[in-house]
């Protein structure tokens, strides 16, 4: 099952984004406001500095005693994640203070190790996105993205402005440690307070709600879909807050992987987690609005590549899967020698078929012509 499974993501059809330029990226968003980041710069100790630097972790313990150095300092984790133990716990990836009222912080670290894959939101296909370890760089990329689409499809969607803030005495040269994100703070409904405001809404402006974030999700290709990070704003303007790629885009020269997910590939897992969180918080027509959706998008195959590896699976798909892991190749080709097995037993059964019947003359005259006696 498996198998088939991977076998089948691969007649999708897939569109990548190209690697970005972290370097250029970070330079093109630095804070103009100076005094605010002299205002920021001046809250930051050298041991917050290295909670924010220094590569995130997932066992509890090591987590609670960053969050206690961040505290201690005045800063307040707010983002809440489940850890290694199964646990929820606060996250130090993104904090609050109370002398920044309209901004928070985001860390920038390495959010996994090179040689560890962290499993990010998944499909009931088993299609997932895996988490790179520049997730937190990569955030305003992501943000420029989703703004230029939202503006494109003509949806009024509120995107929080973010901005690259580089620290002072960084504790080396990479770009993970030599820079943190500020982003603006929204004023937001609370998740329960969306679903509420949905459930008065009618049936057409429901219609028009999916019809939005629908779009949103398979233009964009957000695979973190969810009353968390799509939300409503207390004047009820739709917005979305966590620019996150979760996997869609990779910088350049990353040990991690070649290119990103596709972003067929992440709507598909976006539209499947949204569906769900309709479905939770008893949003019954968007969530069957929203599986209808995820639905049709796995019908979404690449007739040419289905062709090309029926007629020759040899030539065409090893230059299309020179970039993807072995033993995923090897499945492929394993599903292939099924299939062309499967194809001659029925070619055979189908031969029999068919074959002319032996009609009662021919026997005759065959005897006759070998000198046996009628």
């Amino acid at each position: 099952m498996l198998t088939l499974k991977i076998f089948r993501s691969y007649y999708y059809k897939n569109t990548y984004l190209n690697e970005v330029d972290l370097e250029k990226s970070l330079q093109d968003h630095r804070c103009p406001d100076k005094d605010l980041v002299d205002r920021i710069k001046g809250l930051i100790t050298p041991e917050v500095q290295n909670v924010l630097s220094k590569p995130l972790s997932y066992e509890t313990a090591k987590v609670k005693k960053m969050n206690a150095t961040l505290e201690k300092a005045g800063f307040n984790p707010i983002s809440v994640k489940c850890l290694t133990e199964g646990k929820l716990v606060s996250f130090p990836n993104v904090l609050s203070h109370d002398q920044l009222p309209n901004f928070l912080i985001k860390s920038c670290a390495i959010r996994v190790p090179d040689d560890i894959h962290i499993k990010g939101p998944i499909n009931d296909k088993g299609e997932e996105s895996l988490f790179g370890p520049n997730e937190g760089l990569l955030r305003l990329e992501m943000n420029d993205r989703i703004t230029r689409i939202a503006k494109k499809l003509d949806i009024d969607l509120v995107v929080p402005k973010e901005y690259a803030i580089e620290f002072d005495n960084p504790v080396s040269n990479s770009l993970n440690h030599r820079y943190f994100i500020i982003c603006e703070k929204l004023d937001l409904q609370s998740q329960e307070e969306m679903a509420k405001s949905i459930k008065k809404m009618s049936k057409s402006d429901q219609v028009e709600l999916g019809r939005k974030i629908k779009l949103l999700i398979k233009e964009i290709g957000i695979v973190d879909a969810t009353f968390g990070n799509i939300r409503f704003t207390k004047n009820g303007r739709l917005a979305f807050i966590d620019t996150e790629p979760a996997g869609l885009l990779i910088g350049k020269k990353s040990k991690f992987r070649n290119r990103g997910h596709s972003i067929e590939k992440c709507a598909r897992i976006g539209l499947y987690r949204f569906s769900r969180e309709c479905k939770h918080f008893g949003l019954k027509f968007l969530a069957h609005d929203f599986n209808k959706e995820y639905k049709k998008s796995l019908k979404e195959v690449s007739y040419k590549r289905v062709i090309l590896s029926a007629v020759s699976p040899s030539i065409p798909w090893s230059l299309l899967f020179l970039s993807s892991i072995k033993s995923t190749w090897v499945s492929f080709l394993r599903v292939i020698e099924f299939i062309r097995k499967s194809i001659g037993k029925i070619s055979t059964k189908l031969y029999g078929c068919l074959r002319p019947i032996k009609l009662p003359v021919a026997n005759e005259v065959r005897r006759q012509l070998s000198g046996v006696p009628v």
